[in-house]
């Protein structure tokens, strides 16, 4: 299910009906096998995550040793979504007008002194 969410919902990708195949409409990256290996990476760095998890017995290497390649990946596969997360919702926000240039700011760009030395 996550792994449904993270593609689907999170990155906007597996879209049947876009104009890039399993992807969609709008792209950042023009390489699109970058899309697919994303996908593949996220699908295996997920199972080497649910290994801490699982608990299985690898024997030839030290836990400690396991623990921390594993956390490594793990903080890898997060750069990873967060980047193609990051994507798609400016691509979302840029898609719907909802991305502007400026802010209003909570205060005055002019001085009010300036008034008060015309009086003077």
């Amino acid at each position: 299910m996550s792994l449904y969410w993270d593609i689907v919902m999170d990155w906007g990708l597996l879209r049947r009906k876009s104009k890039n195949p399993y992807l969609r409409d709008k792209l950042v990256i023009s390489n699109k096998s970058v899309y697919f290996v994303a996908m593949v990476l996220n699908i295996l760095l997920r199972i080497a995550w649910m290994q801490l998890v699982l608990e299985f017995n690898l024997r030839s290497l030290h836990k400690m040793t396991i623990t921390t390649v594993i956390s490594c990946l793990e903080i890898i596969r997060r750069g990873i979504w967060n980047f193609f997360r990051v994507e798609n919702e400016h691509l979302n926000n840029v898609g719907k007008y909802r991305a502007f240039k400026s802010v209003p700011l909570p205060f005055s760009y002019y001085d009010d002194d300036k008034e008060t030395d015309k009086d003077d």
